[in-house]
């Protein structure tokens, strides 16, 4: 996805040097989920035509039962894609000189904080779980001086490596010139 810098607010000096999403296995932990509610009509349908084959047979309660299967799969495919957007819209901007999180909530509501590299104060790196341990995703938490506690960068893959890079950053922008 490219970003427009005016989005960003960037000044011409300043360079993109992360640009961090979650990890695809997150979404695809929730989209097995969906996978499975959404398999959950066929299951019920095919357990209502063995034990209850006559309530199919029923001119009102079959076209109703149809009616219910497709409403169940409309709000499924909306929950899949609002969770696909969360999951698309967060990004995790670091730049030479701040960091950018823009968090989004939901479908049209969007978050968008920034924090430079010289308050912030502590870095820290958590990771848990077989499937993180295993992928290397994890969070990594910022906190700064600033008036928002804590900033996450929340299941990105290498969280060790990005936090050694933003504790080199960070140390950066501290030196003097």
């Amino acid at each position: 996805m490219k970003l427009k810098r005016s989005l960003l607010q960037l000044d011409f000096e300043e360079k993109i040097i992360f640009f961090l999403h979650r990890h695809p296995f997150v979404f695809v932990k929730k989209l097995i989920v969906y996978l499975g509610l959404g398999a959950l009509p066929f299951l019920v349908f095919f357990a209502m035509k063995t034990y209850f084959s006559q309530v199919l047979d029923n001119v009102i309660i079959h076209p109703l039962l149809i009616l219910l299967a497709s409403l169940w799969f409309i709000f499924i495919w909306i929950s899949l894609f609002q969770c696909w957007v969360n999951y698309y819209f967060d990004i995790y901007v670091v730049t030479n000189r701040q960091i950018i999180n823009i968090d989004q909530n939901g479908l049209f509501n969007r978050t968008l904080s920034k924090q430079p590299l010289s308050r912030i104060q502590d870095i820290s790196t958590e990771s848990k779980g077989f499937f993180a341990t295993i992928l290397k995703y994890g969070d990594v938490y910022i906190q700064s001086a600033g008036a928002k506690d804590r900033f996450c960068f929340k299941e990105i893959k290498n969280p060790y490596e990005v936090s050694q890079n933003l504790n080199k950053l960070v140390r950066d922008s501290l030196a003097p010139l």
